[in-house]
């Protein structure tokens, strides 16, 4: 079972090998204060709800983190919400990519008020937030199982709403095609000469059909 949306969750959001970076991503309704618990902003503060999103300087500050790995320089991107991708705060810190590194900085969230999140917590919240659709969130395990390019490009097409938009598409071409059937029932008798019924059945049969073909 899955909490509410506002509970405090966290989890390392790029792969567990050594690398460049490494983001961590903190979500719920306390963001802002588990941040203070881990994190000194440089200069300006955290942004407020309302506002936009904004990338922050920050030094890790958290006593157990500070004395493992110093003062680290990180950089937190940080949706104060409700207009981020999950339709409440967001905040990605971005930190060099050590996996040692990484895990303290989970664990440290953890004890800072957040659990670490389930598989598919972070796309569940974006789809009940009207973020993505239904087939974008399933989308994002299609791209993680991907064996092969063709069905990597498939899954990234359907991430981005490519398929979502087709159908929204295809739902406006059938609306019409429903108006002009209740308009030939309503106004069957001001047909123009020369476009009987049948006539009209068949040119709604065929655009029936091409959308068919289509689905």
């Amino acid at each position: 079972m899955f909490g509410s949306p506002d509970e405090m969750i966290v989890a390392a959001a790029t792969a567990s090998a050594a690398g460049l970076r490494a983001i961590v991503r903190i979500a719920g309704a306390e963001t802002e204060a588990v941040l203070a618990k881990l994190c000194e902003p440089i200069g300006s503060g955290w942004p407020q709800a309302g506002e936009p999103p904004r990338c922050v300087l920050a030094v890790v500050s958290e006593p157990q983190l500070a004395e493992a790995f110093g003062r680290l320089p990180c950089e937190i991107l940080v949706w104060p919400g409700p207009h981020g991708p999950l339709g409440g705060p967001l905040a990605e810190l971005q930190l060099p990519g050590s996996p040692p590194l990484v895990s303290a900085v989970v664990e440290a969230a953890c004890r800072a008020g957040c659990r670490l999140a389930k598989g598919g917590e972070f796309s569940l919240r974006s789809f009940l937030a009207g973020r993505i659709d239904l087939l974008q969130a399933e989308a994002v395990l299609a791209v993680i199982d991907a064996r092969s390019p063709e069905e990597l490009t498939a899954a990234l097409d359907a991430a981005g709403g490519g398929i979502g938009h087709k159908l929204e598409q295809l739902r406006d071409r059938l609306l019409d095609l429903l108006g002009d059937v209740e308009a030939v029932i309503d106004f069957g008798d001001e047909v123009a000469e020369g476009q009987g019924a049948g006539a009209v059945e068949a040119a709604l049969a065929r655009r029936l059909d091409g959308l068919i073909a289509e689905l």
